[in-house]
């Protein structure tokens, strides 16, 4: 539970142990991308934390913005999606693979599932 002191640097301890911060910065595939947007939102706000999907075809754009902002990759927390056809371990690690490079970065720090209902969400460690 957030205490009312959270703010946009909060974050929230994984099974893992890793620290994820709890606002995060959502992109769409509903044509909503904004790069000046997103680089305000990092460099400006705090923002720390980007979720994204392949299916949402910004993911160049997204890591331009990353790039352009300056702020160390260390320093942030980038989710990423599977869909379905990307199911299965080798799948998966391709289709990883290839949104790194489209991104320009070496990993994410989280990677969900995703179909095509509201509530299927799972998260792959």
């Amino acid at each position: 539970m957030l205490s009312p002191a959270s703010n946009i640097s909060s974050t929230i301890q994984l099974s893992n142990g890793l620290e994820m911060p709890i606002f995060g910065l959502g992109t769409s595939h509903q044509g909503g991308y904004s790069h000046d947007a997103v680089v305000y939102a990092l460099t400006q706000c705090g923002v720390c934390h980007i979720d994204t999907a392949e299916r949402y075809g910004c993911e160049e754009q997204l890591g331009k913005a990353i790039r352009e902002s300056m702020v160390p990759r260390e320093d942030l927390w980038i989710t990423n999606k599977l869909w379905p056809s990307h199911y299965g371990f080798n799948s998966a690690k391709e289709a990883c693979l290839k949104s790194c490079k489209r991104m320009g970065l070496e990993y994410f720090d989280k990677t969900n599932t995703q179909q095509n209902t509201q509530n299927a969400f799972h998260c792959i460690y």
